[in-house]
């Protein structure tokens, strides 16, 4: 699919570590911890970015696109001077939540925790982010807190995201490809930016880099 779009996969993505293999290595009999899998793979999320770190550190890229890259997110945020382009997050959750309303419980303290850490870094750092985008719709958020002290979950992502709903749309769309398009017809077909002109970058094509990287 890369390949069918006339993009490339960056050479570093074969030194990125296996998030899958992570995920595998939890799961058995049928039943996967998915949060406790997700709590121990800090090193694994901090090789990654640091693979990225140094990637972007030699080379210039117009934009970086964060699809589901928590890992960046959560390093950016950390140290806000790292960043060197226009960076955009997508995202289809914003919240974890343990099965047992149980506060005293291990899962219910490292939710919370996590949950006050991610609206902390967009309250502290509101420009790390140049775009927030939340795939759905505001029903597909839950009407009620990120946990005790904590915002409303679907206030808070009405006031810091984009929304993209999910459903396809009733008539299909008939996708070209961007080359192959006379430039009248690419600015019909390209949906409108959220961006002001003046903030946009000269975009070149270059080798596809960003957090959603494919691993081989």
């Amino acid at each position: 699919m890369v390949q069918h779009w006339g993009e490339r996969l960056h050479p570093a993505t074969r030194l990125l570590q296996n998030e899958t293999k992570h995920f595998e290595g939890w799961a058995a009999d049928h039943e996967l911890h998915a949060f406790n899998a997700l709590w121990d793979m800090d090193e694994i999320m901090t090789a990654n970015f640091m693979t990225l770190a140094d990637v972007v550190e030699r080379e210039r890229y117009d934009l970086w696109i964060g699809d589901e890259g928590w890992d960046l997110d959560y390093f950016l945020h950390e140290n806000p001077d790292l960043k060197r382009a226009p960076y955009a997050f997508l995202t289809d959750f914003i919240g974890l939540l343990p099965m047992r309303d149980d506060r005293t419980s291990t899962e219910f303290i490292r939710c919370w925790e996590k949950n006050a850490e991610n609206v902390d870094h967009l309250r502290l750092h509101p420009d790390v982010r140049d775009l927030s985008i939340l795939v759905g719709d505001e029903e597909d958020v839950l009407d009620r807190e990120f946990g005790p002290d904590l915002p409303n979950m679907r206030q808070w992502a009405r006031e810091n995201f984009h929304w993209a709903p999910s459903r396809p749309p009733r008539r299909p769309i008939r996708l070209l490809h961007p080359h192959r398009l006379r430039p009248a017809e690419r600015s019909q077909t390209l949906p409108p930016s959220p961006f002001p002109k003046s903030e946009l970058p000269h975009l070149i094509p270059r080798p596809l880099l960003s957090a959603d990287w494919v691993e081989q």
